[in-house]
């Protein structure tokens, strides 16, 4: 990877955790607490909102504690930190000191490790420690993820470079691939939760949407748990984007694509009921001119749809299909135990389930109702995602952007 990109990311991963270490240290500093109270022209006991971030994240502080809002009230005290920090060189002193009493930055730094940790996933506690910073974090989190695009690229082209080099340096490179790959994703989650809506949909109609989708890049790499962190992000833009997919579908000429578009437009269905009517509708006229078009791919792309509306017509059915088509997994997701772990990671989000299609179809119902701290592993008693050795690494850039086993979906 570029050095560029290098920088480029590390930038954003350090104003996450600047960002981090000032919300912890209001949160753990009385000193620091009282101040922005004198400040803000509170009483001891009186809510005080203090802005963190741009453009609008405010910090309730009260006798219960902090707690973020995306917006401030129309009354009551507040404080501004976040304009006073450029203004006032006499608070930037006192933040860091108040950051260097509470230990926040190191707390912040070791936080924010955990993405990218080689050897182990990070834990259910640890990601939700960082979701209840979300709207802090976010837009930081969501540029380090469109960053993260271009740099699995370059590692990508690097790896494909290095195929006749000595193992190790292979190796290395499968091994950075994989940790960015993993990092990306529990970032994109941190950049889509409740109330990042209006947001992201404004970014997304910023710009003409010709070769992408923001879950193209997760449902690419074929695998279960990108499949899941893709469905929770194009849930996240919602109906907004939903003529956007299906302008994605009719255009899609690669088998991936209307994959990728199909299971978008299915995850904002089975989302928000109310759009299934007309979508259902929409579904059946590709399907249709799908079979009209012929062509090498006519057949398959109208089967994708179809499988589509099979499990936005019983999705009860399809997650029994789910379930047992992912074998052990099932029970765990059934019992709270997690998803992410080697198995997630190993299943191939297009393969097919029988009748029901396709296992990322059929996982859908499920994978949106799940809280999503429980993404995560609750222990360490299941082999990690993130130590996947790297003869399977190199095995999931073969089936995920070469070609796919007998059965699943080629790439072209």
């Amino acid at each position: 990877m570029g050095t560029q990109t290098q920088e480029k990311l590390g930038a954003d991963v350090a104003q996450m955790a600047s960002d981090l270490a000032a919300a912890l240290a209001l949160e753990n500093d009385p000193a620091l607490q009282s101040w922005l109270r004198s400040q803000g022209g509170a009483r001891d006991v009186e809510p005080i909102h203090v802005r963190l971030g741009s453009p609008e994240v405010w910090a309730r502080l009260d006798a219960r504690g902090v707690v973020l809002v995306r917006e401030a009230p129309p009354s009551g005290a507040r404080f501004d930190l976040f304009g006073e920090l450029r203004c006032d060189p006499a608070l930037g002193p006192r933040m860091q000191a108040s950051i260097r009493r509470t230990g926040a930055q190191a707390r912040a730094d070791r936080m924010l490790k955990g993405v990218f940790e080689r050897t182990a996933d990070p834990s259910r506690s640890r990601m939700a420690e960082l979701l209840r910073w979300a709207p802090l974090l976010e837009r930081a989190a969501y540029r380090f993820s469109a960053r993260c695009i271009a740099g699995l690229h370059e590692v990508r082209r690097d790896l494909q470079a290095q195929t006749g080099s000595a193992p190790p340096a292979r190796q290395g490179g499968l091994q950075a691939y994989w940790r960015l790959a993993l990092a990306n994703s529990h970032l994109g989650l941190l950049a889509t939760t409740e109330g990042a809506r209006p947001w992201l949909v404004g970014m997304a109609d910023s710009f003409t949407w010709l070769d992408w989708t923001p879950s193209l890049p997760l449902v690419r790499e074929r695998s279960l748990w990108f499949g899941a962190v893709a469905a929770r992000n194009v849930a996240r833009f919602g109906d907004a984007v939903l003529e956007k997919y299906l302008r994605a579908l009719a255009l899609a000429t690669q088998p991936i694509k209307v994959f990728d578009a199909t299971f978008g437009l299915l995850a904002i269905a089975l989302d928000d009921p109310r759009v299934v009517p007309a979508l259902r509708s929409a579904l059946a006229g590709q399907a249709h001119a799908f079979l009209r078009q012929g062509g090498p791919y006519g057949g398959l792309q109208a089967s994708v749809v179809d499988a589509a509306l099979t499990c936005l017509a019983d999705p009860e059915a399809a997650d029994r299909a789910f379930l047992k088509a992912v074998g052990p997994l099932g029970p765990a997701l059934e019992q709270g135990r997690g998803l992410l772990g080697r198995a997630a990671v190993r299943l191939d989000l297009t393969a097919p389930t029988g009748s029901q299609g396709y296992l990322g179809f059929s996982g859908l119902p499920r994978l949106l109702r799940t809280p999503l701290p429980e993404f995560y592993p609750t222990g360490s008693d299941q082999p990690s995602a993130a130590s996947l050795p790297p003869l399977e690494i190199a095995a999931h850039l073969a089936r995920a952007f070469k070609s796919g086993p007998q059965g699943s979906i080629e790439l072209h």
